[in-house]
């Protein structure tokens, strides 16, 4: 008799409304995918084409999980000005997750580190727009180089604008990430006392077929040690 692999199963799970909470809400989703094992997936209904999410709080991502907007000027999650939108940190220190982010606007998000999105794992961000989110480091996002020093960040035809740091990284800080590679991204108008669009701390950073305009702080982008750019 053939024994039977056991798998896990993806499941996919669709946002019907607008609410902070509550069924059919996208953090209703995202606690449903955190608590299924496994890569999920998040949609949003067609109905909320145009539509805002605005939050009470953060929405903490802890599972291999990939959501997908209904496009960046459809559909947007704003932080309301008082907090971060997304966490991602799994609960093991001896495993990465993954996270894919794609066809969303992220805008008002506050925190101290990662204005729109602090990150410990290994992100994807695509097709996508961070505009008006602030932080003292990562205004836009805060990427960590997680336990294992192996998170990585990746950014696609996305789009960084108005984003500021009080500190370092208007746009994206990055912290002794195993790779961050950028391409076809724009940053425009972001703000931060260095690394007005980003700050790459003691990492591998690639950059290719993108643009900077309008950054303002000592340079577009800093490094604290010497990498292979392509700008």
């Amino acid at each position: 008799m053939e024994t039977l692999e056991e798998r896990t199963l993806l499941t996919a799970f669709t946002v019907m409304n607008t609410d902070n909470t509550g069924a059919g809400s996208l953090r209703a989703a995202i606690e449903a995918a955190n608590a299924n094992e496994g890569a999920d997936t998040i949609t949003f209904d067609a109905s909320l084409a145009g539509q805002t999410i605005v939050l009470g709080d953060e929405l903490s991502i802890s599972d291999d999980l990939t959501i997908t907007g209904l496009g960046a000027d459809q559909l947007t999650i704003d932080g309301n000005g008082d907090s971060r939108i997304f966490f991602i940190k799994d609960a093991s220190y001896l495993t990465y997750i993954t996270v894919e982010l794609e066809n969303l606007t992220l805008t008002n998000g506050k925190s101290d580190d990662g204005g729109a999105i602090l990150s410990y794992e290994k992100l994807i961000l695509k097709d996508s727009v961070l505009t008006g989110n602030s932080a003292k480091n990562g205004g836009g996002i805060y990427q960590y180089n997680g336990n294992l020093d192996d998170a990585t960040l990746t950014v696609l035809h996305s789009e960084f604008i108005g984003n500021e740091a009080s500190s370092y990284g208007g746009g994206i800080f990055a912290e002794g990430v195993w790779s961050l590679d950028i391409s076809s991204t724009t940053f425009d108008t972001n703000k931060a006392l260095s690394g007005g669009a980003i700050y790459n701390k003691s990492g591998p950073m690639t950059i290719q077929e993108s643009s900077f305009s309008g950054n303002q702080a000592r340079g577009s982008f800093k490094t604290q040690n010497y990498v292979n750019s392509l700008v």
